[in-house]
């Protein structure tokens, strides 16, 4: 996730500062003043900010070719029911979005930490 922070608006010889960190990292610096915008994965549940849609986005699994779980496209996502997952650390929306997804699915994921 990124967050601009640029306090007055940006004209020639000036510069905008870029801060890659987690959701929750940006979420307080935005709250806090910090920063001024971050972009971030949704849902962000926090009244006090405005929260404003630009995209979305398919989520996508890789793995290696020939992989016969995923031969049918799309590949439903309890066909990762027993696979580990290799995923962002806590904090960032991804990951949440990723856990909400396979808890809705009716399965609870597996992280390797390796």
């Amino acid at each position: 996730m990124v967050s601009i922070k640029c306090k007055e608006p940006v004209e020639p010889g000036h510069q905008i500062a870029v801060t890659e960190a987690s959701t929750q990292t940006l979420l307080r610096a935005v709250s806090t003043g910090d920063a001024e915008r971050a972009l971030l994965d949704l849902p962000i549940a926090d009244p006090a900010l405005h929260v404003e849609k630009l995209w979305a986005e398919e989520l996508i699994v890789i793995a290696p070719p020939g992989s016969a779980e995923f031969s049918r496209r799309p590949a439903p996502l309890t066909r990762l029911s027993d696979a580990p997952f290799i995923t962002a650390e806590p904090g960032y929306g991804l990951r949440d979005v990723l856990f909400r997804q396979t808890q809705t699915a009716g399965f609870n994921r597996r992280v390797d930490s390796n």
